[in-house]
């Protein structure tokens, strides 16, 4: 756990140069556990307190830079128990829903965690709207995109819990 937290620490601070976004588009995916099995992860977390990696607890300007790291950077993070705070973002393609949690920057550019529920994937009901805040906790798998010709990691938080904040927005 140290070293983890020790080679984050340090690749954040490499990380602060970087810019930020990024597109992609899927052919194909295929999720990766902790041990590069497809389908071999371990359950959510029922106590959010038991994490690896907890984002909630950083500033702000930390938390969206280790999630940066983690989107540019996967590999070898499946598996991680990982919980974070932010704005809900919905989206649909294809006829599918998608749900994310966002954390923005100081200087308003955002990185995003897509979620995936427990049980069928769907978005439950009681899940807050576009736009809400949450504190989601789960386990990150890995996925495969590719993408004209080259493998891309795309990291998923799996086996979600969360809980509804109040609008942190105003």
């Amino acid at each position: 756990m140290k070293k983890i937290l020790a080679l984050l620490t340090a690749l954040l601070l490499l990380l602060s140069l970087t810019a930020c976004g990024s597109a992609e588009t899927a052919d194909t995916k295929e999720a990766l556990t902790r041990d590069g099995i497809p389908g071999s992860g371990s359950s959510a977390p029922s106590d959010p307190s038991q994490l690896d990696l907890d984002l909630s607890s950083l500033q702000q300007e930390e938390a969206f830079r280790e999630l940066e790291h983690l989107n540019l950077d996967p590999s070898g993070m499946a598996g991680l128990r990982l919980r974070l705070t932010g704005e809900v973002l919905r989206t649909e393609s294809h006829g599918k829903q998608f749900c994310y949690v966002c954390l923005r920057d100081e200087d308003g550019c955002v990185e995003n965690l897509e979620l995936r529920f427990p049980g069928d994937g769907g978005i439950p009901e009681d899940f807050p709207g576009d736009g809400g805040a949450v504190s989601a906790w789960g386990i990150l798998a890995v996925e495969e995109t590719l993408r004209d010709g080259e493998t891309l990691l795309h990291p998923v938080l799996t086996e979600v819990g969360f809980l509804e904040l109040p609008d942190f927005r105003d």
